[in-house]
């Protein structure tokens, strides 16, 4: 017998994960929403919106913010992408996903409760930009 496939039963519904993109640059991240599975080995995401937010970990100088999913705020016209599913982590059990993207593949790890993910580099100081005329950044 061979090597059994990951299954997608450990997989709930409305579950957020990852996909984290870096570069020289800097690095982001999106977010995504489990809206539904496709027989045993498939995940259907949605893509929702992140709240961007800075506290006292956070170095501004180098654009370092913090950002935290909003689970069921989607984007509008954002479509649903339907993504395989990877063997757990060996280290901390967390679950994969990844899906075959344009020019590559495309990778999304779990997210606990609570989680947050970083911003930094470009995509940051973007960030930081959008808190200061939001009035949302501490003096």
């Amino acid at each position: 017998m061979g090597k059994k496939w990951p299954t997608n039963e450990n997989i709930h519904i409305g579950g957020i994960f990852k996909e984290t993109f870096r570069d020289e640059c800097g690095s982001s991240c999106a977010f995504y929403q489990v809206v539904g599975k496709r027989a045993k080995t498939l995940v259907e995401l949605r893509p929702i919106r992140g709240e961007d937010f800075v506290d006292e970990t956070c170095n501004l100088g180098l654009g370092q913010v913090l950002v935290r999913p909003l689970p069921g705020q989607f984007f509008e016209d954002a479509e649903i992408i339907t993504v395989g599913v990877c063997t757990p982590s060996a280290i901390d059990g967390r679950n994969w996903l990844h899906g075959r993207g344009e020019d590559s593949w495309r990778c999304f790890s779990e997210m606990r409760d609570g989680e947050i993910a970083h911003l930094s580099g470009y995509d940051g100081f973007y960030a930081i930009d959008k808190l200061k005329k939001e009035g949302k950044l501490p003096s």
